[in-house]
């Protein structure tokens, strides 16, 4: 097989071989030159995506390698309950009665009042007057 190629070969070899015009070798070596750069650039971006998600990874350790002893069990001091329905209440507006219910017995909790399920259904009746129409997608 490589017989049939050797005068080809052969042709090639005997070619006289010109040199490229000046105007367009420099016009290779500057388009060359930008490639080059823009690699750099894109391996800088590289290092610094690589670094964010390190960053990211290590931040998202901590904070699970310490969530054991964070805020649990510690209570929060001088809650009134009125201001704890004004903020359940507008949670209730924007979502509904039930999630403003259930966050506000999870403010509660927090503050080291345990609610029961009777009483966040009693508060959840009490936000439904509330808690204005839902909001409902325009046709268009």
């Amino acid at each position: 097989m490589s017989e049939p190629i050797d005068p080809i070969e052969q042709q090639f070899a005997n070619l006289s071989r010109a040199s490229a015009p000046v105007t367009l070798r420099e016009a290779v070596l500057q388009d060359v030159g930008s490639q080059l750069r823009a690699q750099r650039w894109e391996r800088r971006l590289l290092r610094i995506a690589v670094v964010m998600f390190v960053v990211g990874v290590a931040l998202n350790a901590s904070v699970s390698w310490f969530a054991g002893s964070g805020f649990q069990g510690q209570k929060v001091a001088g809650y009134e309950p009125e201001s704890l329905k004004q903020v359940a209440a507008a949670v209730a507006e924007a979502t509904d009665a039930e999630t403003g219910a259930r966050f506000a017995r999870q403010l509660a909790l927090r503050c080291g009042d345990v609610w029961s399920e009777k009483q966040q259904a009693e508060f959840q009746d009490q936000l439904r007057p509330r808690v204005g129409p839902a909001l409902t997608k325009k046709d268009g």
